[in-house]
C-alpha cells in the first residue's frame, strides 16, 4: 500500500493506529512503489486527516 499522506504524518506517528483500508484494488504504481490498495482520509486547508473506527473493532472488519 502507497499512500500520499508523508505532509502529514511521520511513519512513528501510524504505529498502533486503526485507519480503513480497501484492499485488493487493481495494482497500481506509485513513486516506484506497487500498491494494491488505499488508506481513506480526508483534506482541507489544515492537511490530511485518516479515517479511522469510532469505537474498537475486530481487525479485518469488513467496510459497508
Amino acid at each position: 500500500l502507497v499512500a500520499g499522506i508523508r505532509s502529514s504524518y511521520a511513519p512513528e506517528d501510524l504505529i498502533g493506529r486503526r485507519a480503513i483500508i480497501v484492499k485488493n484494488l487493481e495494482p497500481a504504481t506509485i513513486r516506484g512503489e506497487e500498491s494494491q490498495g488505499m488508506i481513506l482520509a480526508v483534506s482541507d486547508e489544515e492537511g490530511i486527516s485518516i479515517l479511522a473506527p469510532d469505537r474498537s473493532v475486530a481487525l479485518g472488519s469488513r467496510v459497508k
